[in-house]
């Protein structure tokens, strides 16, 4: 008969040695990286739509129409040619000053956006004087609910 105090020595735990433990950090930290370059490889590249937009850099009026206070500017002129609508409009200069459109254009529209309303995340504005134009880039969601984007060098 086995008393409730009696001590029964337990096998010993099983521990890995050095090199069992890096091969088995480098498997476990590999298997991600590795799933994730062989997704990345394996998915076709979807080509971006292209926007059908007229572009225009040149002086332009602000604010547009017939206003007494109106006063000539460069502005970035952009026309909507098509019937379709456009929503989430965004427009980039040089890849570093940036405009956002809250309304969105309607078919055979346009809109008139001066250079100096382009700012950087840092809200500094697009100075022409100071500032080349080089790149400008477009962005509108078109009715499919798909990104167009329009991008003009100059």
């Amino acid at each position: 008969m086995q008393s409730v105090f009696s001590y029964q020595p337990q096998s010993v735990p099983r521990v890995l040695s050095r090199r069992q433990l890096t091969i088995a950090l480098g498997t476990v930290s590999l298997i991600p990286v590795a799933i994730t370059v062989l997704i990345w490889a394996a998915l076709p590249k979807s080509p971006e739509l292209s926007l059908n937009a007229e572009i225009t850099v040149g002086p332009g009026t602000w604010p547009p129409g017939e206003s007494p206070t109106a006063k000539l500017m460069p502005c970035v002129t952009l026309r909507n040619p098509t019937d379709d609508l456009w929503e989430n409009v965004s427009l980039s200069l040089n890849g570093q000053f940036f405009y956002y459109h809250p309304e969105p254009i309607t078919g055979r529209s346009s809109l008139v956006i001066p250079l100096k309303h382009f700012v950087t995340k840092g809200h500094q504005g697009f100075i022409p004087d100071y500032h080349q134009l080089k790149e400008l880039t477009t962005y509108a969601q078109i009715p499919s609910g798909a990104r167009a984007v329009r991008d003009v060098r100059f």
